[in-house]
């Protein structure tokens, strides 16, 4: 199975600290956070694993891969450059579409710590037959993050970082993306920079094929000074 991480963010909110490592290098009780998407990628099965990376990180996630490459075995994982922003759905539209277009795709962003059940996910996906589905959690501070209405499994509505959000139920930034979904008409080619969030999910709501994957594990955001030190201090795992 395949898995796209995406880790071409710059960081700004975790500078200084991110102005000399990419912020998915940046570690977690001794782990770099991308270590964590990558093992809950590895605990379920999908062993082809594409990171997208700005291409002046290069040289950091290749060291990083020589340090880690033996807690990952037997698990093909080879980076992506950006040469420049293209969001987060972009790059995988306009360089990555011949080696996903026939099959199921994990996505994930690289800065929080997650553990959803993947496989229980992609039985989810079929059993309701959605084109795509996202990992959904509650948190009592919704605002800040893209927020889910839900009805019997579907996403009835997606709204990023309103200041009054309709629900508790935000994205973790983990969907499943069929195939079929490259082949909608929910984009222009001459538009370089897409995302997730704003491009493709409001479109499968509209077609009410966008699946919400409940989750009620563990979820730290590493994207602030503040939920980093949170993670340090909490994560077990």
């Amino acid at each position: 199975m395949k898995g796209i991480i995406l880790a071409g963010g710059r960081g700004t909110r975790l500078y200084p600290m991110t102005l000399t490592i990419p912020k998915p290098l940046v570690t977690v009780r001794d782990k770099p956070l991308l270590n964590y998407s990558v093992q809950m990628f590895v605990d379920h099965g999908i062993d082809n694993i594409k990171i997208i990376i700005r291409s002046s990180d290069l040289s950091e996630y290749k060291k990083w891969l020589d340090i880690y490459s033996d807690s990952f075995l037997n698990t093909n994982i080879s980076f992506e450059e950006e040469f420049e922003p293209m969001g987060t759905l972009g790059y995988i539209i306009n360089h990555l579409y011949d080696w996903i277009h026939n099959e199921d795709v994990f996505i994930t962003n690289s800065d929080d710590i997650k553990i959803p059940d993947l496989t229980a996910m992609r039985a989810f996906q079929k059993k309701n037959n959605m084109l795509a589905t996202v990992v959904l959690t509650e948190i009592d501070n919704p605002e800040e993050y893209g927020v889910a209405s839900l009805n019997n499994g579907v996403v009835t509505g997606f709204f990023e970082k309103e200041k009054n959000p309709l629900s508790n139920l935000i994205s973790t930034g983990v969907y499943l993306i069929s195939p079929v979904v490259w082949d909608m008409n929910f984009y222009t080619k001459e538009k370089k920079n897409l995302m997730i969030e704003n491009d493709l999910l409001p479109h499968l709501v509209k077609e009410k094929k966008l699946g919400g994957f409940l989750y009620k594990g563990p979820f730290f955001d590493c994207g602030t000074p503040a939920r980093l030190e949170k993670a340090i201090k909490e994560v077990n795992f």
